[in-house]
């Protein structure tokens, strides 16, 4: 869009910066001998010619640059990253392609995934280049862009040289980068003008010669600072008595700020001097704008000059104007100039005549589509029920786009009371909510809009919205008759322009009718639907979407593929990166469940490497799904590997929903490698009847799973609970029109029965397993249970013929038969000759951590060693504590001396 495209040439054009400001060529020189290092800061307060120091060194060397001019939004990292990256692709286009989807994630991956992403991208790059971020300072000290930062600069990337420039030493270890000689370092004491250069600039900005007093009253006072002796040059112009305005300059640099300004200002013409106080409210502007915040509302005659006027005359008198974009449209005054002028603004106008000039500002910003400086004017101007209004107003546009965290980050601007006392506001947070899963929330958000009466009504598409949401938990709570009511009264209501908002209303319908058994109804309204071919791309995902999880929870494999491939060829759009990174783990579901193995293994690897563009639920069940595909391969080394990255996703995400399904999945590859596991405390974690959100589509369900642990252990106890624990989610999913997890289920029932020796009903039970699952080609389920069910279909064989599909499961369980036979069996150094208590097994990962132990680093020395951060290291050492039967890292390190030597005794190696 035309105001995005505006916002990004302010914020990445090089600026074009006052000429009687350019450094000293010595400085020059020393940026020069040392632009190999990947650092260059330089710091000093405002008003020493920080940015065209660099400004003019990169007018000199012969490598690419990008600029990029930040300010206090970009304390938030995927604001920063998007700059950034928009930065470098000014320099090569197609940079940093792989970072760019996963910074406009939903979710943005954890801060080393980030920094290694980027790094890695940027090391491919074939030609070195300079980065400068300018004004560094407006970032602040504890976010994480500065932790994104370090990491890029503690293994920087061969091609990048990035130029930090700040009014203050910026929260990166740049004791570090100086002690490896990674950093060139300009300071206040190098921008400093001596008095041979302040005698030259006043010559040549004000036409005055200084004498030798004149000049050690300017040292005294200013201290070289560039901007002073700028403002003292702006006010000797035309000064019939230039001694007694030197000679005024007392008290040092901050006594000298507010003297030179009113000396300045009160020389200019009355118009101009306040168009130019007005002005210093806004943070960039144009002509247009300075033409509805500046002009006289009730003036009777003409001005002398209009928008695109003061901009020529600022830019003419030299008054710490900054050009933004190519085009010449967009300026900024210098910061400190900035300052001082809102310093005499507030000291001649009342507060309330301040406000009406950020509602001007306000109103302008958001017509021509500057949303965030919409909202910040309205703030600023004491006006939290306008900027209330503005993202009511806005909201749904970034909903539209899959952007939730655009309205997340709007939100989170406005005062915390006062979202609670909107219908509006209350919306966005339960979109935005129901956008990113947090679906826990909801209800609550809900029963708040109910305490609001008259209100629900009154917001934009209010009780539209209201109902739809309200139907959303009804389905999750799995109450299917509720959820159809409260959708139907929602679709009922005028509908709005397809998008994200009115295709999840859609996909809802599907899944709704499919969950009451109204599978052929589902799929003729949502196909019904797609008929209208000028649908844009995402809603039409949405609707085969829809339709793809009716053929889902009905068992059709072949028919989601069909979907999931007519998604692939809906014309890929920024929205539908999601969409398409969750069609890879389906189709890979698909493939894994037909026990196409090969192909299982293809997306599930596609859909793992995107694993950040999707929901944290679908890419556990990815990371999974990948971890099954390898044991059922007999690949057990990989099958660890990926079970080592599902417990580090699970550490990311840093809640106890991804840990379950990590020591589920974590269980369930054992029993497929024959090993034995051993009733593991996760179990205890798991209900015994799981909700449609535990169920749904998922592999990994981790219910089902301790069911399987239980019929691992086989005793008669353990039996009867696994049964127990099979019937109710059995019950569940029955009612709900989950087929899918009605095969899973049944395979398993019995192969119960069938250990608790009831062989009639267990071969019964099994010919009904297979009559479910042969519609949908479901293989899997049967050939997970390796020798067991081998051992079931071959009596059920003997007795009858159960039809092709039974032989086809048959054949498949005899390929698993030879490649058992032939796999090798791996143990690794930490495993050989040790028990683990639990009998819990140590993750490669595990492993290296317990040898860095050894070695005696600190967590935050072996963070830095494997790439993560402290606190991933510290939920590392939580599991390995627990594993081992250890209480702190002291006994952790002599159990890892234990482990390591009774590996080489076993190998016959010397302690």
């Amino acid at each position: 869009m035309a105001n995005n495209v505006q916002l990004l040439q302010t914020k990445l054009h090089h600026p074009a910066l006052p000429s009687d400001l350019v450094p000293r060529g010595n400085l020059l020189e020393r940026l020069e001998a040392g632009r190999v290092r990947p650092l260059t800061l330089v710091s000093a307060p405002a008003g020493y010619g920080k940015s065209v120091l660099i400004a003019n060194w990169l007018e000199r060397i012969d490598w690419p640059s990008a600029w990029l001019s930040l300010d206090t939004d970009d304390s938030d990292l995927r604001h920063f990253l998007a700059y950034f990256i928009a930065a470098v692709r000014r320099v090569f286009p197609n940079a940093l392609g792989e970072t760019l989807k996963i910074a406009s994630a939903a979710q943005l991956p954890p801060l080393p995934e980030l920094a290694a992403s980027a790094a890695n991208e940027l090391d491919a790059l074939g030609q070195p280049f300079f980065l400068v971020l300018d004004d560094y300072h407006r970032v602040a000290a504890d976010s994480p862009v500065n932790a994104l930062l370090e990491r890029l600069l503690s293994r920087p990337p061969v091609p990048l040289h990035l130029a930090v420039i700040a009014r203050r030493d910026p929260a990166i270890p740049l004791v570090a980068l100086r002690a490896r000689g990674q950093m060139n370092e300009i300071r206040t004491q190098d921008l400093r003008f001596d008095a041979r250069e302040v005698r030259t600039l006043l010559e040549q900005a004000a036409d005055f010669t200084a004498t030798d007093d004149v000049l050690g009253n300017l040292e005294h006072e200013l201290e070289g600072w560039a901007v002073g002796l700028r403002l003292v040059s702006l006010a000797l112009r035309d000064n019939q008595d230039p001694k007694s305005l030197i000679d005024g300059l007392q008290g040092g640099v901050q006594q000298a700020q507010a003297y030179l300004m009113q000396e300045v200002i009160a020389r200019l013409p009355d118009r101009l001097r306040d168009w130019l106080l007005k002005g210093a409210i806004l943070e960039r502007f144009c002509g247009a704008l300075c033409d509805v915040v500046c002009a006289d509302e009730g003036a009777d005659e003409a001005p002398d000059f209009d928008g695109d006027g003061f901009v020529r005359l600022v830019r003419d008198a030299n008054l710490f104007v900054i050009e933004l974009d190519p085009q010449g449209e967009w300026f900024r005054f210098h910061h400190l100039f900035q300052d001082l002028l809102l310093g005499e603004l507030r000291r001649v106008s009342m507060p309330e005549e301040i406000a009406r000039l950020h509602a001007r500002a306000s109103r302008w910003l958001e017509i021509h589509g500057f949303v965030d400086d919409a909202i910040r004017h309205a703030l600023r101007g004491h006006d939290a029920t306008g900027a209330a209004q503005i993202v009511e107003r806005h909201y749904r546009v970034e909903l539209n786009r899959d952007q939730w965290y655009v309205a997340r980050r709007w939100l989170s601007m406005l005062p915390a009371d006062l979202k609670q006392q909107r219908a509006g506001l209350l919306l966005a947070q339960a979109w935005v909510s129901k956008f990113a899963f947090d679906l826990a929330v909801i209800p609550s958000i809900l029963e708040r809009i109910e305490a609001l009466p008259g209100e629900r009504t009154a917001a934009p598409f209010g009780s539209r919205d209201f109902s739809f949401l309200k139907a959303v938990i009804h389905y999750w709570q799995g109450d299917g008759d509720r959820s159809l009511a409260f959708l139907e009264r929602a679709l009922d209501e005028r509908p709005v322009q397809p998008g994200d908002i009115e295709g999840d209303y859609c996909f809802y319908l599907g899944l709704v009718l499919a969950m009451l058994g109204r599978k052929q109804e589902a799929i003729e309204r949502l196909t019904g639907l797609l008929r209208d071919v000028e649908l844009p791309g995402s809603y039409r995902s949405l609707l085969f979407g829809g339709v793809l999880f009716v053929h889902f929870f009905s068992g059709e494999l072949f028919q989601v593929g069909v979907q999931a491939k007519r998604i692939a060829a809906v014309p890929e759009t920024k929205s539908m990166e999601n969409i398409r990174a969750y069609t890879d783990h389906l189709l890979g579901c698909v493939h894994l469940h037909s026990n196409e193995l090969d192909q299982a293994l293809h997306f599930f690897r596609i859909a793992v490497s995107r694993r950040y563009l999707v929901l944290p639920r679908i890419a556990a069940d990815a990371l999974a799904g990948l971890a099954l595909t390898q044991a059922l391969l007999g690949r057990a080394d990989d099958a660890n590997e990926t079970l080592e990255r599902l417990f580090e996703f699970a550490t990311e995400m840093d809640a106890p929903l991804y840990a379950l399904v990590a020591y589920a999945c974590q269980a369930r590859t054992r029993l497929i490698l024959g090993e034995t596991v051993p009733a593991s405390r996760w179990a205890d974690s798991v209900g015994l009847s799981p909700t449609p959100g535990e169920l749904s589509i998922w592999l990994e369900v981790p219910a089902i799973t301790r069911a399987r642990t239980l019929l691992a252990l086989g005793t008669e106890e353990a039996l009867s609970a696994a049964l127990e624990q099979l019937d109710a989610i059995r019950k569940q999913s029955e009612k709900w029109h989950f087929t899918n997890q009605t095969i899973e289920v049944a395979v398993l029932q019995s192969l119960a029965l069938d250990k608790q020796g009831r062989d009639a009903e267990a071969l019964v039970a099994l010919q009904a397993a297979l009559a479910m699952a042969a519609a949908g080609g479901w293989i899997r389920p049967f050939v997970e249970l390796g020798e067991p069910m081998a051992r079931m279909l071959e009596r059920l064989f003997d007795r009858e013929r159960p039809g092709d599909h039974a032989r086809r499961v048959l054949d498949a369980l005899e390929t698993l038969r030879t490649r058992a036979a032939t796999a090798p069996a791996v143990r690794s150094q930490m495993d050989a000759g040790s028990e683990v208590p639990r009998g819990e097994r140590l993750t490669d990962r595990e492993r290296e951590i317990l040898k860095l132990l050894v070695d005696h680093l600190q967590n935050k020395e072996i963070a830095a060693h494997l790439l993560v951060s402290p606190e991933t290291v510290k939920s590392h050492l939580k599991h390995l504590y627990d594993k081992l039967g250890v209480k702190n890292r002291r006994e952790a390190a002599a159990r890892a001396g234990e482990i390591v030597g009774a590996a080489r005794v076993q190998r016959g190696a010397p302690r």
